[in-house]
């Protein structure tokens, strides 16, 4: 549940709010989660999942069209 919800969240972040999120924004995701995880969880989770992928968030297209054609045309 940890890896789907703060994928989710930084994909909308990063295309929703692109500014640094107020601590409303985390709110909203622990409310959306069913109080699941805690803002600070959620801020912690993201940070870890951006430092992870250091920091290259940006896919190629043929990057993305390979990986669909892999997972769906199989």
């Amino acid at each position: 549940h940890r890896l789907f919800t703060v994928a989710l969240l930084i994909a909308f972040r990063y295309h929703q709010h692109p500014n640094r999120p107020s601590d409303t924004f985390y709110c909203q995701w622990t409310a959306s989660c069913g109080g699941v995880f805690t803002p600070a969880e959620l801020h912690r989770m993201e940070l870890e999942m951006v430092a992870f992928l250091k920091f290259k968030l940006y896919i190629k297209y043929d990057d993305f069209e390979y990986f669909v054609d892999q997972v769906f045309n199989q």
